[in-house]
């Protein structure tokens, strides 16, 4: 039986440069191509939980069935990921992606930096508001990430995160059963915080508006699901979503109106 090799940490400078070494030697190509494969697993872990979410508002608006959340993770470990992610791992997914919708997520550099990160971030004593700038702890959180990112050329680990914020942590929230929206009956059933609104953050004014559309048609995706089949109502919120995704569409690729008079 082999020993472990020791590897000792590197400091910021040995690890600045061992990626500037390294890159010098390796073809664009195969960083590039690296890079869109990491970018894509990240991304991959949004839309697991997205999805999730969405059976279970099916599961939910369901008449017939009565599984909890937790059987919902079940459902998704055994039947799309074989068995090769457990239960608490989908569960993780889908808390995250509930907490940061979409045009949060953007506003945070989701494909850019470690959706760890996001987990980290999503604690739910880490909504409560900084005195000193009005903003929220988790906003501090990913804002440093990013810059931090932006300055070393790699992500840092949760662990150089946790070394940041938990010297001196923000209060635990309070939770009432009300925090526990997906009614999840394990012992970290109030980890982490309610859904972040976009237009509670303080640059949401400046946000594009085809974010804002973007956070309307995530919303109404949810809504939609959650109306009983049949009802004429659930016609109606496709019909809008389908709209808000057509004029999502056209302002993320206009015509001009030379080639559309």
């Amino acid at each position: 039986m082999s020993a472990e090799i020791p590897v000792k940490p590197k400091s910021t400078a040995e690890l600045r440069d061992l990626i500037y070494n390294i890159d010098k030697v390796v073809s664009e190509e195969t960083i590039q191509g690296f890079e869109a494969i990491a970018q894509e697993e990240e991304r991959r872990r949004w839309e697991k939980g997205d999805l999730t979410l969405v059976i279970w508002a099916s599961v939910q608006s369901s008449n017939k069935l009565n599984y909890s959340f937790l059987d919902v993770c079940y459902y998704v470990s055994v039947k799309f990921l074989k068995g090769q992610r457990n239960l608490n791992t989908v569960k993780l997914w889908a808390l995250v992606a509930r907490r940061f919708s979409p045009a949060v997520r953007a506003r945070f550099h989701y494909l850019d930096l470690p959706f760890s990160h996001f987990v980290y971030a999503a604690k739910q004593r880490f909504d409560e508001e900084i005195p000193q700038t009005g903003t929220k702890w988790f906003e501090e959180i990913l804002d440093y990430s990013w810059e931090l990112s932006q300055q070393k050329g790699y992500c840092v680990s949760v662990r150089a995160l946790k070394e940041k914020f938990e010297l001196e942590p923000p209060a635990p929230a309070k939770t009432t059963v009300a925090a526990n929206v997906l009614h999840n009956p394990t012992r970290d059933a109030f980890e982490f915080g309610p859904p972040i609104e976009i237009s509670s953050l303080n640059i949401a004014g400046a946000l594009d508006i085809k974010d804002e559309i973007r956070e309307l048609v995530h919303k109404l995706s949810g809504l939609a699901f959650k109306i009983p089949a049949g009802n004429p109502a659930r016609g109606a919120a496709y019909a809008s979503l389908d709209s808000l995704k057509k004029a999502l569409q056209a302002l993320e690729n206009p015509v001009s109106v030379l080639d559309n008079p």
